[in-house]
């Protein structure tokens, strides 16, 4: 049986498209080092919202609504701001799940989102949205097993008057929660981007893959806080294309980051950022060998700094 509810999408800060050169053809300068910091710091967030999941009016809402917390959390660290979704108006569809073990991760759960267009009275932007989500139980028959969390041709448009950004997610983020005092996490996915000005078009697109750990602060409540390692022997990579140049980057975090279900803090462009300490560290091979570095440290709850070659990027608060 098919339910309808009522949501409005507003899909985290990412990147884009077009990619014609090899990797690493160009140096490394501190725009593009600034630029894939923003691309970071969003796949960061993404790793702290679906370890910590939704919590208090969201959560609610979302089962209230028939929408597993862990898909909720999904969208949140999309963007959406549920409330807002509800109220405005946006047809997503999906069917009544099984969930074996209940863990509220459903065995095989599916989220369509089709011609879906709402208008903020407050700040006048138009929004756009449609794309797919999926969420299947790691092992349905023993609880807490993890999970498989896909994104399907995740699409967003804002516009406001003739400015208008486009953004896309597609690939999967896996939870192995078996052990756990030690989760194991993997990312697959891809995020793209389209800027227009009325004038002019600027495109980003970023691939995503990591292998990482995550170790809960206290077994008893996973989801209150722990770390996040990536092994600087096994780092991750992020690759990011800037109209036609492809920058990659090996990235790992050293120390490891503190993750803080309590923190709320968000970046300048509105992304979630619930770390406390730690950094990812981020190297760039330029085409004379050289290696750069991008810094991502955290200092407290909505405090952190950006370095690239050592000299600061940015800076918040």
């Amino acid at each position: 049986m098919k339910r309808r509810a009522l949501l409005a999408l507003s899909l985290i800060g990412l990147l884009a498209a077009c990619t014609s050169t090899p990797q690493n053809s160009q140096p490394m300068d501190a725009t593009e080092a600034k630029a894939a910091s923003e691309m970071a710091l969003s796949d960061l967030a993404l790793s702290g919202a679906l370890v910590g999941g939704p919590g208090g009016i969201l959560a609610q809402q979302a089962q209230a609504l028939g929408i597993p917390p862990v898909a909720a959390a999904a969208l949140e660290a999309a963007g959406m701001d549920l409330k807002q979704a509800i109220s405005t108006g946006c047809n997503i569809t999906f069917a009544d799940w099984v969930d074996k073990d209940s863990d509220f991760i459903p065995n095989d759960f599916s989220i369509t989102v089709k011609d879906c267009f709402y208008t903020d009275t407050g700040n006048g932007f138009s929004y756009s949205f449609q794309g797919g989500l999926r969420l299947q139980d790691t092992n349905d028959n023993l609880k807490d097993s993890g999970f498989k969390l896909s994104f399907e041709n995740f699409k967003e448009t804002i516009a406001l008057g003739s400015k208008s950004r486009e953004r896309t997610f597609n690939g999967s983020y896996t939870l192995d929660a078996q052990n756990k005092m030690l989760y194991k996490v993997d990312k697959g996915y891809s995020a793209s981007q389209k800027l227009s000005d009325g004038s002019s078009t600027d495109t980003r697109s970023a691939d995503y893959s990591v292998s990482e750990t995550y170790a809960p602060t206290d077994a008893s409540q996973p989801k209150a806080g722990g770390t996040f390692t990536i092994d600087k022997s096994k780092p991750g990579t992020l690759t990011l294309s800037h109209n036609s140049t492809t920058y990659r980057w090996n990235w790992y975090t050293d120390p490891p980051l503190v993750y803080n279900a309590s923190c709320k803090a968000k970046t300048p462009e509105g992304v979630k950022i619930p770390f406390t300490a730690g950094g990812a560290v981020y190297t760039y091979t330029n085409p004379d060998g050289k290696v750069s570095t991008l810094r991502i440290e955290f200092t407290g709850c909505g405090s952190y700094k950006v370095t690239f070659e050592g000299e600061l990027v940015v800076q918040v608060p």
